[in-house]
C-alpha cells in the first residue's frame, strides 16, 4: 500500500494537469493558485490546522488503500476498495472545510455518492465478481473488459466506467483558493483520490495482473488509468453547476449501464 500512494499521487497529478490545458479558463476561475511550483514557495506562509492535515491524511492514506487493491498491492476486496475511496473523498473535504463554499461541495458529494455506488457496482456486476484479484484474473486470460463480447456488456461497462469518472471528480472537495500550506495538502488529497479512484475503474475496465503482464497490456493499463484521471479531473470543472440536473441525468445513466451488463 505504500507504493500505491505515490502511485495515485503521480496518475492524479498528470489526470488533472492535462484537464488544466484543456480547460485553461475553468482552471482560472478555480484557483490563482494552481501550479505546484507556486504552491511550494507559498506552503510557508500559512500552516495548516490539525484538522486539515488530517483530512488530508486520510485521503492519502484511503486512496492508497483503494489503489494499492487496484493494481495487486493490496486486498482486492471490492468492499475495502470501496471503503477506501470514501475515505479518499471524505478526507479531501475534511482539509478544504475552510474553503469558501465547503458545505456546498459537501452537499454535492452526498448527492453524487449514490450515483458513483450504482455506476460502480454495474461494473462489478459485468464479472461476476466482488473481487479486484478475479477482475484482473479474467482480463489477463480474455483481454480487456471493453473489448469483450457481448457488445451491450462491454458497452455496459463502458458506460459505467464513464458514469463513475463523472461522478467521482463530483464527489471530490474541488481546488479551492486556501493559502499556503492547506491549499498544498489539499491539492495533495486531491490528486491521490481522483488518481486512485481512476486505478480502480481502469482495473474494471482494461486490467491484468501486471506483474505476469506484457509491455502491451501495461501500456494498455496505463493509458486507461491516465484517461481516467483526466475524465475525472474534467468533470470536477464542467459538471459541478448544475448539480440536480448533472446528478439525475448521471444517475439515469448508471441505472441504464446496469442493464446494459446484466442482460
Amino acid at each position: 500500500m505504500v507504493f500505491a500512494v505515490p502511485l495515485a499521487l503521480v496518475v492524479g497529478l498528470i489526470g488533472e494537469a492535462i484537464a488544466a490545458v484543456v480547460l485553461p479558463g475553468a482552471r482560472r476561475r478555480r484557483t490563482d493558485r494552481s501550479g505546484l511550483g507556486q504552491l511550494v514557495k507559498d506552503a510557508g506562509g500559512e500552516r495548516a490546522s490539525v484538522v486539515e492535515a488530517g483530512g488530508a491524511l486520510a485521503a492519502l492514506l484511503g486512496a492508497g488503500v483503494a489503489a494499492g487493491g487496484a493494481v495487486g498491492l493490496g486486498p482486492g476486496s471490492g468492499a475495502l476498495v470501496y471503503l477506501g475511496l470514501v475515505a479518499s473523498a471524505v478526507g479531501t473535504h475534511v482539509a478544504a472545510a475552510a474553503s469558501d463554499g465547503a458545505g456546498r461541495e459537501r452537499l454535492r458529494a452526498a448527492l453524487i455518492e449514490p450515483v458513483f455506488v450504482v455506476a460502480l457496482g454495474a461494473m462489478f456486476v459485468r464479472w461476476g465478481a466482488a473481487d479486484l484479484d478475479a477482475v484482473r484474473g479474467t482480463q489477463a486470460v480474455l483481454g480487456p473488459g471493453v473489448a469483450l463480447r457481448p457488445v451491450t456488456a462491454a458497452a455496459g461497462l463502458a458506460l459505467a466506467a464513464l458514469v463513475a469518472l463523472a461522478s467521482g471528480g463530483i464527489r471530490v472537495a474541488s481546488r479551492s483558493a486556501l493559502p499556503g500550506a492547506p491549499a498544498l495538502l489539499m491539492r495533495l488529497a486531491r490528486w491521490s483520490a481522483i488518481g486512485a479512484t481512476a486505478l480502480v475503474v481502469a482495473t474494471l475496465v482494461a486490467g491484468s495482473d501486471l506483474g505476469a503482464a506484457r509491455i502491451d497490456d501495461i501500456g494498455v493499463y496505463g493509458a486507461a488509468a491516465l484517461l481516467a484521471a483526466v475524465v475525472g479531473a474534467v468533470s470536477d470543472a464542467v459538471l459541478r453547476v448544475h448539480r440536480l440536473r448533472v446528478t439525475a441525468a448521471l444517475l439515469v445513466a448508471a441505472t441504464a449501464s446496469v442493464v446494459l451488463v446484466a442482460v
